[in-house]
Order: C-alpha cells, then structure tokens, then sequence
C-alpha cells in the first residue's frame, strides 16, 4: 500500500488500487492504470484509479480512454493519446500515458525507479 501510494505522485492519480481491492469492491468503477513493476519488486501488479475520486465524466470519455488503453501496445499508440490528451486535457492519466509514450516507453507495464 505504501508503494503504490508513492505511485500516485509519478503517475499524478490521487488514489490508486491493487486488483485484489477492485475485486473487493463490488459495484464501484476503475478504469486501470498499467501493471507496474514496484521498486524492490519483480512482479507487475495490475492497478486501477477509482471512478468515483474523478470529476464527473461522460461516459463517451470512459470508453475513449479504455479503448485508448487498449491499444497501448500498438505502433499508433501515441497518435490515440495525443487525440485523447488534446479532447481532455485534464485527464492526468491520460497524460501519464502520453507523457509515457512519447519518452518511448510503449505497453501497460510501467516500472517504477522509486518508492
């Protein structure tokens, strides 16, 4: 919990969770974030931002950003988000991604440097 609360200032969510807490949780939203790879770990761990800690969103974005998503191991990954990023610029995660990409650092598995 400590490390993936020290994700959220790199990532720039609020609140992140583990799949085990999205699994515990009903009926609640989360959309996912990538698999990161925790500093002193070795295995990703799939992890997800709450819907409901986000301003409210049509659900026309949510399904952008998910079908975004997606395609995060596709060569035209960064063209997706940059459309995504300039339609909702105030999508953090959606500039994580763009942010991410355009460093050359394609897929959902990110891995961490620190704590």
């Amino acid at each position: 919990a400590a490390r993936l609360e020290g994700a959220n200032k790199y990532i720039g969510t609020r609140i992140c969770v583990s799949e085990a807490t999205v699994t515990g949780c009903g009926d609640r939203e989360f959309r996912p974030i990538g698999k990161l790879v925790l500093k002193g770990k070795h295995q990703a761990l799939e992890v997800f931002e709450p819907l409901s800690n986000l301003p409210q969103w049509g659900m026309s974005s949510l399904k952008e950003y998910l079908d975004a998503y997606d395609r995060l191991d596709e060569d035209n990954a960064l063209d997706t988000f940059n459309d995504l990023v300039e339609k909702y610029p105030d999508d953090h995660l959606a500039r994580f991604h763009h942010q991410r990409l355009g460093r050359g650092e394609p897929g959902k598995i990110i891995i961490m440097q620190s704590k």
